[in-house]
C-alpha cells in the first residue's frame, strides 16, 4: 500500500470516528440509531485490524488509528454521561429560576415595606396654639404656646393642657392650627385635622369652641402648616407661631369672653383629631 493510500485510510477511519461521536451527541438514541452505532464500531474495528496487517502500515501509523478509535470511544462515553445528567441539569435550572423569582418578589416586598416606613417617618402632625390677650388690641403672650403630641393614626386624637400667667389684662384668645407632614390639609374638602380649644381663668370661668364635628367643638383646620422652618425669622417656632412665608403657620383664631387680670394664672387646653386616617396609607 502506498503512503497516499495509508493517508486516505487514516482519513476514512477518522471520518467514521467523528461520525460516531456526532451520532452520540444528537440526544437520546432510537433503536435504529443504536444498531447503526454497533455496525459503525464493527467497521472501525475491522478496518483497524485489516490495516494493521497490511504492508506499509508501520507501528506509529497503527497507533494513530488506535488513538483515533480511543478518542471516539472516550467522546462517546462522555456524551452519554451528559445525556444521562440532562434531566437533572434541567430540573436544577428550573429550580434556580424559581428561587430567583422568589428572591425578586421578596426584594420587591421588602422595598415596598421600606418605602412605607419612610413615608410613615415623615407622616407627623400635631396641633399648635398661640395664646393672645385682647385689651382690646391683640397681644400675643410670649412663650405662651401649646403643642399637642403627634396625632396617632391608631387613636387619631392628641391633646395638651398648660397653665400660663397673664402678661396683660383682657379677654383670652387662641390662634390654633396644625403642623403636618401628611398628605391631607389641602383645603375644606380634606382638612388636616379638627381641633378644639378650651380656656379657663383663675376664677374658674371656662369657654370652649362650639360647632364643628357633630357639635362637639372640634373645628376643621383646612390648611396645614409646615412642620419646621429654616428661615431665620422663624427661628423661635418651637415657642411661638412661624410668621414668615412660605413657612408661616396657617391658623384660625378662637376669641373667648373669659378675661384675665395682669398676673393671673389661666389654663389653655388644645385637642386635635384626624378623621382621614388610613390603614393602608400612613401619610393620610
Amino acid at each position: 500500500m502506498s503512503h497516499r493510500q495509508v493517508s486516505l485510510a487514516l482519513v476514512a477511519v477518522a471520518v467514521m470516528a467523528v461520525s460516531l461521536s456526532l451520532v452520540s451527541s444528537a440526544g437520546a438514541y432510537s433503536a435504529g440509531e443504536k444498531k447503526s452505532e454497533v455496525k459503525q464500531n464493527t467497521r472501525i474495528k475491522n478496518a483497524l485490524k485489516g490495516l494493521s496487517t497490511e504492508k506499509g502500515i508501520n507501528a506509529t501509523q497503527a497507533k494513530s488509528l488506535v488513538d483515533i478509535k480511543t478518542l471516539a470511544d472516550s467522546t462517546d462515553a462522555r456524551l452519554k454521561v451528559i445525556e444521562g445528567a440532562a434531566p437533572q441539569i434541567i430540573d436544577g435550572l428550573a429550580a434556580l429560576k424559581t428561587a430567583a423569582e422568589q428572591l425578586k418578589a421578596g426584594l420587591e416586598t421588602a422595598g415596598a415595606g421600606l418605602n412605607s416606613l419612610k413615608t410613615l417617618a415623615g407622616a407627623t402632625e400635631y396641633g399648635i396654639g398661640q395664646v393672645i390677650v385682647l385689651e382690646p388690641a391683640p397681644n400675643p403672650q410670649e412663650l405662651s404656646f401649646v403643642e399637642t403630641p403627634d396625632v396617632p393614626d391608631a387613636v387619631q386624637q392628641a391633646q395638651t393642657s398648660q397653665q400660663f400667667v397673664a402678661q396683660q389684662a383682657g379677654a383670652l384668645a387662641v390662634a390654633f392650627g396644625v403642623r403636618s407632614g401628611e398628605s391631607d390639609g389641602t383645603g375644606a374638602a380634606l382638612p388636616a385635622a379638627h381641633c378644639k380649644v378650651t380656656v379657663t381663668n383663675e376664677a374658674g370661668a371656662t369657654e370652649t369652641t362650639t360647632g364643628g364635628l357633630s357639635g362637639t367643638g372640634f373645628l376643621p383646620v383646612n390648611d396645614k402648616s409646615t412642620l419646621t422652618s429654616t428661615i431665620p425669622a422663624n427661628a423661635g417656632f418651637p415657642f411661638g407661631l412661624k410668621t414668615t412665608a412660605p413657612d408661616d403657620d396657617k391658623t384660625s383664631t378662637f376669641v373667648s369672653s373669659v378675661t384675665v387680670a395682669l398676673g393671673d394664672t389661666y389654663t389653655v387646653g388644645l385637642s386635635c383629631v384626624d378623621t382621614s386616617a388610613s390603614s393602608s396609607d400612613p401619610s393620610a
